[in-house]
């Protein structure tokens, strides 16, 4: 599924947006299936759930605490009463020299990390609900005061998961993000076709050794694997954006033995792809 551009503004007087967002429900994943290029914090008052951030997809529950970076594709789907508390900023919203600042190199950091999406739990949690609720209280400089105190707590704390599994981990320079970037753009390109390990490290000159250490190191994950994800993914895609048959579906995103494509995506998402298809086309 194609995710759609989000447009936000904020009003003159403002250089971040607080609101609560309220709704009876969410079920059409093809309108809410979004990204924008805004920093979010997402706090999950009400409801339960799915939601689909990058890669993850699962379940939900109320009093969850996540903080996407930009533009990553997401959305949360319902047929309960929602309600949420959202916070969005974009990453100049001080002035485009406050990241370098010596002070601020944790949040540097953690937004940098943030385009996996992070799940906050403990104590961390709590003290950052407690905070956002007092963010709808304050006005002016002080709500900018009280944002910069829950940006610091996050950036500073161990309290987190990553929640998206098929990026890879923030390089530490741009060779490596290049690097890593062909061959994420090769499997993305040829998906539906032959991806071959030889293809791939011709197109970053690296020996066959020193290739998979580099895509272990960064990603947690074998080139194979990652092939895997990205035709699943692909797959997810079809499924809710059209009514091709999920025979066809199998391969035209590249599988050729149909018995291992439904093993995998049963295995990537919890659901045959037919329930897939059922549970999130209306």
């Amino acid at each position: 599924m194609k995710a759609e551009l989000e447009y936000l503004s904020n009003k003159p007087m403002n250089s971040f947006l607080v609101r609560t967002i309220e709704r009876a429900e969410r079920l059409d994943f093809k309108s809410v299936y979004h990204y924008h290029p805004e920093y979010e914090l997402i706090w999950t008052k009400t409801s339960t759930g799915r939601r689909f951030i990058g890669s993850n997809i699962t379940e939900y529950k109320p009093g969850e605490l996540i903080f996407l970076g930009k533009n990553i594709p997401h959305c949360w789907i319902t047929p309960h009463s929602s309600e949420q508390m959202v916070v969005q900023m974009k990453e100049d919203f001080l002035g485009v020299d406050f990241l370098k600042t010596p002070e601020c190199i944790a949040l540097k950091n953690m937004l940098e990390e943030s385009y996996r999406g992070l799940q906050f739990f403990g104590e961390t949690k709590r003290k950052t609900q407690q905070k956002m609720q007092g963010l709808l209280e304050k006005k002016s400089f002080e709500r900018l005061l009280l944002l910069l105190e829950i940006l610091n707590d996050l950036a500073n704390s161990t309290e987190f998961e990553y929640l998206s599994n098929d990026n890879f981990d923030t390089a530490t320079n741009r060779k490596e993000i290049n690097r890593i970037q062909t061959i994420y753009n090769y499997i993305h390109q040829n998906f539906n076709q032959e991806v071959t390990l030889d293809e791939a490290i011709s197109l970053v000159n690296l020996s066959k050794s020193a290739f998979c250490k580099f895509i272990k190191r960064k990603t947690n994950k074998t080139f194979s694997q990652i092939v895997n994800q990205v035709r699943l993914q692909k797959a997810m895609n079809l499924l809710l954006e059209t009514d091709e048959p999920i025979m066809q579906i199998c391969f035209d995103v590249g599988y050729n033995d149909p018995s291992y494509f439904f093993k995998q995506f049963q295995k990537e998402t919890g659901f045959s792809p037919k329930v897939f298809r059922l549970n999130y086309i209306l």
